[in-house]
């Protein structure tokens, strides 16, 4: 609320009514528990990528950091992320949280699959009949790109599993 409306409530209020809530309390206010997976969902403001976002001293900030930050007991250090193992960038919830660097975090999402590789990504322009194809090695890479409709190069770097490598 603005000064103006901070003071007149000020005036009017009982003493149990002029503590403003903590952070932690303005943190848990935010927050529902799911059930079934375990999650503390955060409830107010998202981000584009779907993270809690909170003020805290005049910033925002992930709410997901800070969880983990007063869990620990400690800020993290510059470069640190915070990963979740429930994959759920709105949980807040300490347990579903662990530090880790940016390899590990793409590795995580690697091991899980939650990258959109082959033919989940919308950009794809081959098939996986199509790298199969290229891998056996009857035709030529210039006639196979034509007739796929893609670079030389392109099928050169399938044909040594630079590209499409977990196909």
């Amino acid at each position: 609320m603005c000064e103006k409306h901070y003071t007149a409530w000020r005036r009017q209020a009982t003493a149990a009514e002029k503590r403003r809530p903590s952070d932690r309390e303005r943190f848990a206010a935010k927050t529902i528990r799911d059930d079934a997976s375990g999650c503390l969902i955060w409830t107010a403001a998202l981000d584009t990528a779907g993270y809690g976002a909170f003020g805290l001293h005049g910033r925002v900030v992930r709410a997901h950091r800070t969880a983990l930050e007063w869990h620990l007991g400690r800020p993290l250090a510059p470069g640190v992320f915070v990963c979740h193992r429930c994959d759920n960038p709105a949980c807040v919830e300490p347990a579903h949280l662990f530090e880790g660097t940016h390899q590990e975090n793409m590795d995580d999402c690697l091991d899980k699959q939650r990258q959109a590789w082959g033919e989940r990504n919308g950009h794809h322009k081959l098939s996986l009949d199509d790298v199969a194809e290229i891998r056996e090695g009857r035709e030529t890479q210039a006639s196979l790109a034509r007739r796929l409709g893609v670079h030389q190069s392109t099928v050169s770097r399938v044909a040594a599993r630079k590209r499409w490598a977990n196909a």
